[in-house]
């Protein structure tokens, strides 16, 4: 089993809409895996420009969950610790870099029932509940 720490927001919209990236293999939350030496902050902001071209500024810390994910193609399991953040997108200044990947804005609801970690709809789940 390895270990994976990563970073992903919870973005909300000024409709109330939820920021999901939606890939070949699942819904996530935007962000991803931490580089060695980057702090969550630094891969957050990394991610989030590579997937949707938008720079992000982090609001709050919502907090971290470990999660135990399996992946098939590898066939390896991972031991994710993500750590979450509520944020908001500022200036779009590029277009993203991973073309599978596509940003999806969903009711909050609709959020929760595609999300494909656990630990992602917790993190929606908990917005707002950050100290």
């Amino acid at each position: 089993m390895y270990d994976r720490p990563g970073a992903y927001a919870v973005i909300e919209d000024d409709a109330g809409l939820i920021a999901v990236i939606e890939t070949g293999r699942g819904w996530f939350l935007p962000g991803g895996g931490m580089d060695a030496g980057e702090t969550a902050v630094e891969a957050l902001q990394r991610e989030v420009l590579e997937e949707t071209g938008y720079e992000v500024l982090v609001i709050a810390e919502i907090g971290a969950r470990i999660e135990v994910v399996y992946a098939a193609d590898e066939d390896t399991h991972y031991r994710i610790r993500s750590h979450f953040y509520q944020a908001h997108l500022a200036a779009k200044i590029a277009d993203g870099a991973e073309p599978d990947h596509r940003l999806v804005w969903l009711a909050r609801d609709d959020a929760l029932d595609r999300l494909t970690r656990p630990s992602q709809a917790w993190a929606v789940q908990s917005k707002g509940e950050a100290p």
